[in-house]
């Protein structure tokens, strides 16, 4: 071939259209280091192995006798990162190489250019790669005969890495807050609305601001200074001011306002801009700080800590066992309520009366009184129905031991709730504090009684909405009153046949409490699960009296709020309880057309009242890069974020609508997601693709969870009151507790190598490879498989199970012998057995799982159903299995498309 003006000198034996490099016998087009029998297109480098079946792919199962050698999963990718489709590894929270110069630095205008430019995309193809100017076109991305399409096979399952374990405030020193603390459900905004509306995603942030031990928050004292804030938006100073001026005056990240430096406050700035003490002042040096609030940020003196324990005491409380598990558990939690010698306590019981205690430390004991108007409730002694636990202590024991046997021979029916929480909020008004309620049946006397409203015929209906809204306003006018006054209810359940979980769940839902609910309640059943989530509830890290308030830089504005608070004024969320569990939400729309900045910052500020009576304000600030390429917000993408964002406002939207819309809606993202990327990439001329980029690729998966769950399946073996639960907790979940929710983990423990349960050289229990949701694995010769749902541990045995395993971990000679039902999971003082208790008391203390592990074996017609209707990719009588969802999401897309 003759030589070309400009072109480099070919070798011997190079084919025309050969780069430099490339062997005798490769293919014009194809890129040097590629392997002969490569097409061109494809990428050099080592091959891998086919995702096949996700996690299950490539398992070896052992011969009877366990555990086996080999290892559920396919081999990691490099640096142990999870396989996606075609190979290619699935990166962690932040790592997409566009946004890793963004990651515990402030970025300059220079670095977001150059690394969105780093990624090829939202552009031509690199040079020298096909597709680029005069490189020949890649085979399957442009001019194919059909597009691509998503395999269910090779969609990689949710998995145990960094994205769903997150660490408690992993790298301290960061100008960056945690995902711990904030977590956007997509590491970029996009630069006008025209951008977002070819991202169908919802944008926002997840707000977890209690997340982690407070003890790992640096804390500022600004002393005489004052807190340092912007005089407009009131943003609060972090890392991601700008000096100006020699450091004489700063301008807000979010506003944009130049501020001036108090004299105090001053510092020289060096050649960077950035002051030369920053590395000595938390608030400059970390993205999360804590500010030891001045006088001016409080109304009042804090108040102490304050709980008030308010039992049912009617038949059904006493006959069912939850009265007597209720109390053992308040009284059991004693010791360790936060405050020490601060605490205050007080105790109410009720069923067609309310009743007060006096507890006073100079009496001998306490001083029942009982008031039977339920329509006109008083408190009978103000003074001594609240008192100091430390000063009382005995007096209090002796009470919670003596309720129990107060009402075991009642034959008292009713329960006047409506009237006991008023009687509890006017009592607990001039200090504030939490309430814990304790109700065994749907209320029946005084007002705020309840009828049962289940109708199975209404569910799929339009009717079906209006049983998951509140049946009675009185609940919610408490619940803001409540609110107001700085209390916090939580609200523990049950009925043996309908609770109303709707109506009196609102109570918790406003005042940012929880809501727990026990269908039928059983202490051998659910006495453990109690006991443990009213223990979390009181000693976990919690504060008192607390405000938030989220900001969002300038072209941006806040379009929703969602989970258990109330809103003051516009934007003002009042949590009178806030703990390290609750999470909250925000959605993020444009407010101008055009933002002409190139990186965006959301800071929360949380004013609240910790357990040792100090005020203070936690400061969480993050930085993400503003685009105007809709590939870019695509890899940009948290997709486990973005499904709990859209959870919750597929939760709000039941409320106002049918469950079919709400499906229908869900579908719908998941199908515009994949004809917006496929549209934009094919547009850009870009290679390799694909149909959904590897952060987005589990949303398929995961939408069709969220369709079966019990928040949103169809069907009427539905029950109402498990529905209005879910719905609740889907509002405050943390993202990975939600994800598991959705789609459980699951792990063949008979299988584990022997690392598995362990430690490693960094204190990092090594956890089994989860495998997909499918009850096929179930036919396997005597798997034991433990299931984590969000919610609950599950443990599934064969009857094949080998008796070693059975004696090993549960003490049992045989299959017959394995205990059923729920309990704690012991440590044996074997080998098997305490790796197995490792993997369990971690996956409780990381998802905040109360109770024990239900053990269900084959065959149990009572459990085993319920296990079942886990296997989210199983076919269902009213749903899909996965991989006939994903070919209809095929259909629909290339339909659109």
């Amino acid at each position: 071939m003759p030589q070309q003006p400009g072109m480099r000198p070919q070798q011997p034996g190079m084919q025309p259209g050969m780069q430099p490099g490339m062997q005798p016998n490769m293919q014009p087009g194809m890129q040097p280091g590629m392997q002969p029998g490569m097409q061109p297109g494809m990428q050099p480098g080592p091959a891998r192995p086919s995702a096949g079946r996700g996690a299950a792919a490539g398992r070896r199962y052992p011969q009877p006798g366990y555990p086996g050698a080999g290892a559920g999963g396919p081999p990691p990718g490099p640096g142990g990162m999870p396989m996606g489709p075609g190979g290619a590894p699935v990166p962690p929270r932040g790592d997409v190489k566009a946004f890793q110069v963004f990651k515990g630095k402030k970025p300059s205008v220079a670095a977001v250019t150059q690394g969105m430019q780093g990624m090829h995309v939202g552009g031509p193809a690199a040079p020298g790669m096909p597709g680029a100017p005069g490189m020949p076109q890649a085979p399957g991305v442009m001019g194919m005969a059909q597009p691509a399409v998503l395999d269910a096979k090779s969609v990689p399952r949710p998995h145990q890495s960094s994205r769903l374990l997150l660490p408690k405030f992993a790298n301290p020193v960061t100008e960056q807050a945690g995902t711990e603390f904030l977590r956007m459900t997509c590491d970029a905004l996009p630069q006008s609305p025209a951008v977002k509306s070819k991202f169908p995603l919802p944008i926002g942030c997840l707000v977890r601001p209690m997340a982690g031990q407070s003890q790992q928050v640096p804390v500022v004292n600004f002393g005489q200074v004052g807190v340092i804030r912007c005089r407009r938006c009131r943003t609060y100073v972090n890392s991601y001011v700008v000096w100006v001026e020699g450091g004489r005056r700063w301008r807000c990240n979010m506003c944009a306002m130049l501020n001036e430096v108090p004299t105090e406050y001053f510092a020289n700035v060096d050649q960077t801009g950035q002051r030369v003490d920053k590395m000595e002042r938390a608030e400059l040096a970390h993205g999360s700080y804590e500010i030891i609030a001045p006088v001016e940020y409080t109304v009042r003196p804090p108040q102490p800590p304050v709980f008030l324990f308010v039992f049912d005491v009617s038949f059904g409380a006493v006959k069912s066992g939850m009265l007597r598990d209720a109390v053992e558990a308040v009284k059991s939690s004693l010791d360790e309520l936060p405050g020490q010698e601060r605490s205050m306590i007080g105790i109410m019981t009720y069923d067609s009366a309310v009743h007060f205690y006096s507890i006073r430390a100079d009496a001998s004991q306490p001083q029942m009184h009982v008031v039977g108007d339920l329509n006109e409730v008083f408190l009978p002694a103000p003074s001594d129905l609240l008192c100091n636990l430390a000063e009382c202590r005995s007096l209090v024991d002796d009470l919670l031991e003596s309720i129990p046997t107060m009402f075991e021979n009642t034959q008292n029916p009713d329960s006047a709730t409506g009237p006991a929480i008023r009687s509890a909020q006017m009592l607990m008004a001039p200090i504030g504090g939490k309430i814990s309620l304790f109700n065994s049946q749907l209320p029946t006397a005084g007002v705020g009684k309840l009828k049962s409203r289940e109708d199975l015929r209404v569910l799929g209906t339009d009717k079906e909405r209006l049983l998951l809204q509140s049946a009675d306003p009185l609940y919610k006018n408490i619940a803001v009153e409540c609110s107001k006054t700085q209390i916090s209810i939580d609200c523990y359940l049950s009925a043996p046949q309908y609770a109303d979980v709707a109506t009196v769940g609102t109570l918790a839902r406003y005042t940012t409490g929880d809501v727990h609910y026990f269908r039928s309640y059983s202490s051998a059943e659910h006495g453990l699960r109690l006991r443990q989530a009213v223990y979390r509830a009181l000693v976990r890290e919690q504060g008192f009296e607390a405000v938030m308030r989220v900001r969002v830089s300038k072209g941006f504005r806040l379009s929703g709020f969602y989970g258990h608070f109330f809103v003051r004024g516009s934007d003002l969320l009042a949590v009178p309880n806030v703990h390290e569990d609750k999470t909250f939400a925000v959605q993020i729309t444009h407010e101008e057309s055009l933002v002409t900045s190139t990186t965006a910052c959301v800071q929360c500020a949380l004013l609240y009242t910790n357990v040792n009576g100090e005020r203070r304000i936690r400061v969480h600030t993050l930085q993400v890069p503003v685009t105007n390429s809709v590939v870019d917000l695509y890899h940009a993408t948290d997709v486990d974020a973005s499904v709990s964002l859209m959870a919750r406002l597929s939760a709000e939207h039941a409320l106002a609508t049918t469950m079919p819309d709400v499906r229908k809606a869900l579908q719908e993202k998941v199908v515009d997601s994949i004809k917006h990327f496929r549209g934009q990439v094919q547009a850009l001329n870009m290679v390799g693709a694909g149909t959904l980029p590897d952060t987005c690729v589990m949303l398929p998966l995961y939408v069709l969870a969220m369709i079966k769950n019990v928040a949103f399946r169809p069907g009427t073996d539905v029950r109402v009151d498990d529905r209005a639960l879910a719905l609740f907790r889907i509002g405050d979940m943390p993202a990975r507790t939600l994800v598991s929710f959705f789609y459980p983990k699951m792990y063949a423990i008979h299988t584990m190598p022997p690392n598995v349960g362990v430690y490693d050289q960094n204190r990092n229990l090594v956890l089994p490879e989860a495998i997909p949701m499918s009850s096929r694995v179930f036919n396997e010769q005597g798997g034991v498989f433990l299931i984590e749902s969000g919610a609950k541990l599950w443990m599934w045995i064969s009857r094949s199970a080998p008796p070693k395993l059975c004696q090993d971990l549960f003490g049992a000679s045989s299959f017959n012998e394995v205990p059923a039902g729920e309990f704690d999971l012991l440590d044996n003082g074997n080998d098997f057995s305490h790796r197995v208790f490792s993997i369990v008391a971690h996956l409780k203390q990381q998802g905040a799982i109360p109770g024990g592990v239900e053990i269900v074996k084959q065959g149990d017609t009572e459990r085993e159903p319920r296990v079942l209707g886990l296997m989210i990719e199983d076919r269902t009588v009213a749903a899909m299995s996965f991989e006939e969802y994903v070919n209809t999401l095929n259909r629909s897309s290339n339909t659109r498309l």
